[in-house]
């Protein structure tokens, strides 16, 4: 059950789910929407890793976008000679070690991410209960569910976030 501080909002909280592709088909009442979550069988745990999957592909895009605005960037001071040639060889080898940086971060929690779906495969032999609930946290701001929710980042993509366990990106 989500219920946002801001009843108004509930319409965008609501398309958000349904934009999330994890198949949560959202009920909204007025004042609280609900979601029933389907059971963790072995299908749909294969289709939460295909959506971790994609955004952290969608991530890797992003940050490589980014190298190369960056990239664009440095040739264009060098261009107008406001940095050397050393220096923009310097900036741009920088650039790509940070961006292999993120870019392993992002496999290592792709990675985390798809382990952790399948850790609990076999509850019932090792008496282990599952989480029976998703929630979406609202600070209290007007804002909406593009930044008012804790998870304001994956909100904004159409995320989703289960207490206890981290976003997919920081």
């Amino acid at each position: 059950m989500i219920q946002p501080w801001d009843t108004s909002i509930i319409a965008e909280v609501e398309k958000a789910i349904l934009k999330s592709e994890l198949g949560l088909t959202p009920m909204n009442d007025g004042k609280v929407i609900r979601i029933n979550v389907p059971p963790l069988t072995a299908e749909r745990r294969r289709d939460l890793v295909k959506v971790i999957k994609k955004m952290a592909e969608e991530t890797k895009v992003a940050a490589r976008n980014i190298r190369r605005d960056a990239n664009e960037m440095i040739k264009d001071l060098k261009k107008e000679k406001e940095i050397s040639e050393d220096e923009q060889f310097r900036a741009q080898d920088e650039t790509q070690r940070i961006t292999d940086d993120f870019i392993k971060k992002i496999d290592t929690l792709y990675t985390t991410k798809e382990k952790e779906s399948w850790k609990y495969k076999d509850a019932s032999t090792r008496h282990k209960r599952l989480p029976h609930h998703v929630a979406i946290i609202m600070d209290g701001t007007d804002d909406g569910p593009s930044s008012g929710c804790v998870t304001g980042s994956l909100a904004r993509r159409g995320g989703s976030f289960r207490p206890g366990n981290r976003p997919l990106l920081p």
